[in-house]
């Protein structure tokens, strides 16, 4: 339940990190290291998340709307349930990447 609006976390290291349900509206986590970070429910609009190691990231139910992931590395990050509208993806890394259609159908990207 954080509150990091707005925050620079430019190349953090925050590996394993609890960052569940936080308020991480337009922070800069560009380059960060969130591998197997719980963000389960955060708000992550318009966040800039260009080039971060989200691999085996909780992101379910994240809100990742019109937020920059381009050239991120999302390999068995799981995003069941997850606000993607309008998110830029271009380049990422989504193998293994868990996604749901909205439907109950789940899918992991080869």
């Amino acid at each position: 339940g954080a509150k990091l609006e707005e925050a620079s976390l430019r190349e953090a290291k925050l590996e394993e990190a609890s960052l569940r349900g936080a308020n991480l509206r337009r922070v800069n986590l560009g380059g960060a290291r969130l591998t197997k970070a719980d963000l389960e429910e955060a708000d992550l609009k318009e966040a800039d998340l260009r080039y971060a190691n989200l691999g085996g990231a909780k992101l379910g139910h994240a809100n990742l709307e019109e937020a920059n992931l381009r050239e991120a590395y999302l390999w068995d990050a799981n995003l069941t349930g997850a606000n993607l509208l309008h998110t830029d993806m271009t380049g990422a890394n989504l193998e293994g990447m868990v996604i749901d259609d909205g439907e109950g159908n789940l899918y992991v990207l080869k």
